[in-house]
């Protein structure tokens, strides 16, 4: 018998998200909330927001919740050009961390508990300025293709999840 998929974002969520982004003055305060919220909404291990660096080459966080510091740690982020949800634009989803290629650090991502990964382009005035992962402590399927859209910096997730055992 197949499990009913649960929606996981609802339109006041997002109207929350949008009021925040559209209002708040400090950045780093915004981006705190918005890594904590996006946890609460999507009930995720944890969230990091992580803004690209041209000079670097690489992602670097700026906000997280729910992820050890052990694991912001773990070492540099490069963003892969044929991957990576920072150069496709699209959101891109992870199973299984331990078993995927796309995943940098799959041993420290084991150690604390990250099983399945989303990550999300941010996009600002058409240009991708960095991506929000979201972390699962669970093994999750996309059941229907996770939709972004953004419009002046506000961003509207729309999906659903299936549990699987």
């Amino acid at each position: 018998m197949e499990k009913k998929s649960a929606r996981k974002f609802y339109l006041k969520e997002f109207r929350a998200i949008a009021h925040a982004i559209s209002t708040y003055e400090d950045l780093n305060l915004l981006f705190n909330h918005l890594a904590e919220g996006t946890c609460r909404t999507f009930e995720a291990k944890g969230c990091s927001i992580m803004l690209y660096d041209d000079r670097e080459k690489q992602l670097f966080p700026v906000s997280s919740h729910g992820i050890s510091d052990d694991y912001l740690g773990k070492g540099p982020i490069f963003a892969d050009e044929e991957h990576s949800s920072f150069f496709t634009g699209e959101p891109a989803f992870v199973a299984d961390m331990q078993d995927d290629p796309r995943v940098q650090y799959p041993k420290a991502a084991a150690k604390d508990g990250i099983i399945s990964m989303q990550s999300v382009p941010m996009i600002l005035r058409e240009e991708t300025i960095g991506i929000i992962r979201i972390y699962i402590a669970i093994r999750l399927f996309i059941v229907r293709k996770m939709l972004m859209h953004c419009v002046r910096s506000h961003f509207f997730w729309d999906w659903s999840l299936k549990i699987t055992d």
